[in-house]
């Protein structure tokens, strides 16, 4: 059997207030495409479909039109709520959905959803997980629940697992190993408290988990991972190259066979480190970009209004920093800099600054030559 696994698709996501949605139509789009050329099996989708519980009617547009060209592949569609989902919407209409072959799990109240697919190989049981509290399961928990391990083994303890059979498992948690994440043990304030030890998996074929942006496994097994998001949605993750795992399961007891399939964005996200001038000048050349930039410009003062003049050229500048700025000595001879400059020098100054190329127009400094005259036999008059 195989099938695709994705996660953490935030439809609704915005960067610093620009909205994502023709980018997330795009790789939505080639996710399809993708699907089509694997000829896979069936799609999993674990969790964080939306990026906000309460989405926007455009958000849930787009979602149902996703919804619609997966169905269209005639094949099993798989979806987990994640932590930024609602469950209750996001299951709305699951019992006519199953009809199409669209699988949703609903929030968990005390029941296993678990959905049978069968190939050559015999049954595949793909359990469905959906994002996890302790406050969740204590209900249905013998016992006093000390972390999210034993939330998700609870769960899963509900229904046995059956290894005669391949089985699957969509989960949407911060899954670590040995309490480790990135090489470093886990203190309680960066998630020591909420993080899922990967052993709470054990005896499943793959476990298809979101929650983490980054493509990658969990623990020494490749069996256990993170999708990852499909379009890069953070600075810090800028270096994660975007992918979608198609997982090939043979028969019972044998190693998944795992291909990642690049995702290319439409507009990518980068990071920019020049000075105003040569930024602006660059952008007015070549028409400038419309990729996702985090600028940090060296300038040694603030460009007034840098971030509107740089958005004529790079409309989808997401943030604008001047690092310059935040080591240099507070103490700065603000007397000295402007030693021996005239009102109108200053003035010339300012005004530069909102031109592209940091320098004032020969007809606009004539204009202000005039104004200054202007004030200058005015005050003689006097």
């Amino acid at each position: 059997m195989k099938f695709a696994h994705l996660s953490d698709l935030h439809l609704g996501i915005r960067m610093n207030g620009l909205s994502l949605v023709e980018d997330q139509v795009y790789i939505l789009d080639e996710i399809i495409g993708i699907l089509k050329e694997e000829e896979v099996d069936a799609v999993l989708i674990a969790g964080d479909i939306y990026d906000s519980s309460q989405p926007s009617a455009e958000t849930v547009s787009l979602y149902s039109d996703f919804l619609e060209k997966l169905s269209a592949l005639n094949r099993p569609v798989l979806i987990t709520p994640g932590n930024h989902d609602s469950a209750a919407r996001l299951s709305f209409a699951r019992g006519v959905l199953k009809r199409q072959n669209i699988f949703i799990a609903p929030g968990f109240t005390g029941q296993l959803h678990q959905v049978t697919l069968t190939d050559a190989y015999g049954p595949v049981v793909f359990t469905m997980l959906p994002f996890l509290t302790l406050f969740q399961v204590r209900p249905y928990a013998e016992g006093r629940l000390e972390n999210w391990t034993q939330a998700v083994k609870t769960v899963l303890d509900l229904k046995p697992l059956d290894t005669s059979v391949r089985n699957v498992c969509l989960t949407h948690q911060f899954i670590t190993y040995q309490n480790m994440y990135d090489g470093q043990h886990l203190p309680v304030e960066q998630g020591g408290l909420n993080n899922v030890d990967v052993s709470a998996y054990d005896g499943f074929d793959y476990v298809a988990a979101g929650h983490v942006h980054r493509a990658e496994k969990v623990g020494p097994k490749e069996s256990v991972r993170y999708s990852g998001s499909p379009l890069v949605y953070t600075k810090g993750n800028m270096a994660n190259a975007a992918s979608v795992p198609i997982v090939t399961l043979a028969a019972p007891g044998s190693e998944p066979e795992i291909k990642l399939r690049s995702l290319t964005p439409l507009h990518p996200v980068r990071a920019v480190k020049t000075d105003f001038r040569t930024f602006a000048s660059e952008g007015e050349k070549t028409g400038g970009s419309k990729d996702y930039l985090y600028v940090s410009l060296t300038d040694e003062t603030p460009v007034t209004d840098g971030m509107n003049r740089l958005r004529q050229y790079y409309p989808n500048i997401v943030a604008l920093s001047y690092p310059q700025l935040q080591t240099a000595p507070l103490t700065a001879d603000t007397g000295r800099r402007l030693e021996g400059k005239t009102p109108q020098d200053l003035t010339e100054e300012f005004f530069a600054r909102f031109s592209p190329d940091g320098e004032l127009r020969e007809d606009r400094k004539a204009y202000l030559e005039q104004i200054f005259r202007d004030l200058q036999g005015e005050e003689d008059a006097g």
